[in-house]
């Protein structure tokens, strides 16, 4: 059982997420 790698797998692609949604908007603008 994996538990402490999955929480680190979902918590960096929230973060991947929130920095794409970023240059997105930097792009827009």
């Amino acid at each position: 059982c994996l538990d402490g790698e999955q929480k680190i797998e979902v918590i960096h692609h929230e973060i991947v997420a929130v920095l794409l949604k970023r240059f997105h908007f930097q792009d827009l603008s």
